[in-house]
């Protein structure tokens, strides 16, 4: 981390998961310059503020800032805009000064590697995040949400036993924000590995951090949803799934989205309702849209 980094209180309170907090510091500056726009960028885009991270972060790359770039990258892929996504990393290391900025280079491209299901390529962005993030300054605040990653990674590779350990990595080391998407990450690979008692535990304590970071609802719905589908209570299920839905389309998250689509469908097949077809042609125009919006 380079001292001007060391120095900014808005990237302080970011660490420390206390994005509201940033957004207060950074009214309180008298003059903001590029870096103190990138902070506070990525503060409104962790509440889910989408079209003013979208605003600072432009400001902050055209005001010299290139390492927005990255924070820049993430939002356009939360928006399915993944051909600008990658756009915004290209040639980008050679004009990184920090260890931060590598980590958090190398997380985001794992980000795009895992949405595009190059999971070896991904594993291989984490190692090299997961080293940068050893030799910066913040250490564990960084290398939390990079062992998340790797247990989606290893999740989606089906190593569910491999996954639920490194997202318990990820609890220890993370914010609490980041708990709150590590204890969501862990029971849904628990809940699939049949493990119902400690998956409720981790759906409990993840309900009670959303007040830390409310864009995680939707995704705390569809993990609910998945786990009363183990718990064989189907109706339930179907409820939570279609929570999850309403959710993720006021915050936009048109993959969570997608998935609970997809689980209505499962259910309402098993059941031989006709609602089936209208929640699959629906999760199928979302991931078209995705592929369209992102080609």
């Amino acid at each position: 981390m380079s001292n001007r980094q060391q120095e900014n209180q808005i990237l302080a309170e970011v660490l420390l998961g206390d994005y509201r907090g940033g957004l207060t510091r950074y009214d309180q500056l008298p003059a903001p310059v590029a870096e103190d726009l990138r902070w506070a960028g990525l503060c409104h885009l962790n509440l889910g503020h989408h079209i003013e991270a979208r605003d600072l972060l432009a400001r902050a790359v055209a005001q010299g800032c290139r390492a927005a770039r990255i924070e820049l990258a993430a939002l356009y892929r939360f928006s399915g805009e993944r051909e600008l996504a990658a756009a915004m990393l290209m040639q980008l290391e050679q004009h990184l000064d920090s260890s931060l900025d590598m980590a958090l280079l190398h997380r985001e491209q794992a980000q795009q590697l895992t949405l595009s299901g190059d999971l070896k390529a991904a594993g291989r962005e984490l190692e090299h995040a997961w080293i940068s993030a050893g030799a910066s300054w913040p250490g564990a605040p960084l290398r939390g949400p990079i062992a998340q990653l790797q247990g989606t990674v290893l999740s989606l590779r089906g190593l569910d036993q491999l996954a639920a350990e490194r997202y318990e990595v990820a609890w220890h080391l993370g914010s609490p924000p980041r708990q709150v998407y590590a204890l969501l990450a862990r029971a849904l690979s628990l809940t699939y590995l049949g493990r119902l008692l400690e998956a409720a535990h981790d759906l409990t304590s993840a309900q009670s951090g959303l007040a830390h970071v409310p864009v995680a609802r939707a995704y705390w719905f569809y993990v609910h949803a998945t786990f009363l589908r183990a718990c064989l209570k189907d109706r339930e299920a179907d409820q939570q799934y279609a929570a999850a839905i309403s959710q993720a389309q006021e915050s936009g998250e048109e993959e969570t989205e997608v998935h609970a689509e997809l689980g209505r469908a499962t259910l309402a097949t098993a059941e031989g309702r006709a609602q089936a077809r209208g929640h699959l042609v629906r999760a199928e125009q979302l991931a078209q849209d995705w592929k369209v919006t992102s080609s």
